[in-house]
């Protein structure tokens, strides 16, 4: 009897986080939230608290891991600023950071509904690929940390790989990308 209840306990604690990230991205007069949910890595996308305007991977349960995506004033649809706390995440000289929004280019990103060949989200999210606005490269989870010890970097060349393959709730996704919602969203190369 001990069990089921803390298997109850438990299965409630889960929907209630499950509906409190659905509240959060139903904000009035902001942007929807969403965490940047990384397929290959498992981890999530962050500002550094150890290097002052990086960014890093951090355990997907972590607090203020929300991203808000800001639609950008007079741009083509789907390309968002993405903004946590006062940062907004940049391509500053090749390199992926959050610094302070200053409504430039570098801080403009390009959603694109993107699900890698046998790389299905998990349930609740739906995948996209992150484009700069200024380089055209796209944000990507290495596989294991390059030379300056980053996981998360900006590669030149897009790819239909999962490790560009960033999973937002699928609420916010639906609010950023209804026009999209029509047909398949999956590479096929």
């Amino acid at each position: 009897m001990e069990t089921r209840t803390r298997g109850r306990l438990t299965v409630r604690v889960i929907a209630l986080g499950v509906l409190l990230a659905e509240a959060r991205t139903a904000r009035a007069g902001e942007g929807p939230l969403t965490v940047l949910h990384h397929q290959k890595q498992q981890y999530c996308l962050m500002p550094s608290k150890q290097r002052p305007g990086g960014v890093g991977p951090a355990p997907c349960h972590a607090p203020a891991l929300d991203w808000e995506f800001a639609p950008v004033s007079g741009a083509p649809a789907r390309w968002e600023v993405l903004r946590e706390g006062g940062l907004c995440l940049s391509a500053q000289g090749g390199r992926l950071t959050a610094v302070s929004c200053n409504g430039g280019l570098e801080q403009q990103w390009v959603l694109t509904p993107f699900e890698a060949a046998g790389a299905a989200p998990p349930p609740g999210f739906r995948g996209v690929q992150l484009k700069n606005a200024a380089t055209g490269a796209c944000v990507e989870g290495a596989p294991e940390p390059v030379a300056d010890g980053a996981r998360i970097t900006l590669r030149a060349d897009c790819q239909p790989s999962p490790f560009q393959q960033w999973n937002i709730h699928r609420s916010a996704f639906e609010r950023l990308l209804a026009s999209d919602l029509q047909g398949p969203h999956r590479e096929t190369h």
